[in-house]
């Protein structure tokens, strides 16, 4: 499936629309470092090559919506940021 751009393209898309996701991929293929590091660079949070252990697989899905809250929490509070300066600017 590496080889496959058009795997890594829905991902770039994929991200580009919803950057608060985090995209998890498994495989069962063995990969070289340059791969992986394309993968990565994707935005793909993590990498699992199987077999991988369901407790593992758990454990990162909890890490992925830590991070992906986290997120969305810094986006809104840089929108009330925002429309606080906002506010002042136009009180001035």
């Amino acid at each position: 499936w590496i080889d496959d751009s058009s795997t890594l393209e829905t991902i770039r898309v994929f991200k580009r629309i919803f950057p608060e996701s985090y995209v998890m991929v498994m495989t069962c293929d063995s990969i070289k470092e340059s791969e992986y590091e394309e993968v990565m660079k994707t935005g793909v949070g993590d990498f699992f090559i199987k077999p991988i252990s369901s407790q593992k697989v758990l454990l990162h899905l909890k890490k992925g919506l830590k991070q992906r809250n986290l997120l969305l929490q810094k986006n809104r509070l840089e929108q009330e940021l925002n429309q606080i300066k906002t506010t002042r600017g136009s009180l001035r």
